[in-house]
């Protein structure tokens, strides 16, 4: 039997979904990579900022992909069998502490040249910087949720739409 025009346009749709996901998936794992590399590259902020690609570096930006793509396999899951509570958020928590944790050594150690004064600097920039990106951030969350929400409400008015 031949499939429906409508039943042919959803098998479409869920493999645009899928290629997607899989996009997305990639791209994350080449940006945390990148991150990881450029962070490990830091070798000195004073009195210039000096990079360099070496080993290190190479390490840095595998083993950086490495947790970007780890990342799609421990954010919680919507589906009715996913782990709740702890079980649920602890490996979450525990990929972003190694990521921070990691992020904080490699920036400390170009900042270990500083002296009294440039270091008190330097400190008090990043907080600064901290700070705005953890607004931001915020800002992204509560946005992030508002379109979420906005489609829960649109779905509940149109059920033909849903899955």
């Amino acid at each position: 039997m031949k499939p429906t025009p409508i039943q042919d346009s959803e098998a479409r749709h869920r493999l645009d979904e899928a290629r997607f996901k899989r996009f997305i998936q990639i791209a994350m794992t080449l940006c945390v990579g990148a991150m990881a590399g450029f962070f490990a590259s830091i070798r000195s902020v004073n009195p210039e900022i000096t990079f360099r690609f070496d080993w290190f570096t190479t390490v840095a930006l595998f083993l950086g992909g490495g947790m970007g793509y780890l990342f799609w396999h421990v954010i919680p899951r919507d589906a009715s069998n996913a782990p709740r509570g702890a079980k649920r958020w602890l490996p979450l928590a525990l990929w972003l502490a190694v990521q921070v944790g990691a992020m904080i050594f490699t920036f400390g150690y170009g900042m270990k040249d500083l002296s009294g004064p440039k270091h008190r600097e330097m400190m008090i920039g990043t907080g600064l910087a901290t700070i705005a990106l953890a607004f931001v951030a915020f800002l992204l969350w509560r946005v992030g949720r508002f379109f979420e929400d906005s489609h829960r409400r649109y779905l509940d008015d149109h059920p033909e739409y849903k899955d």
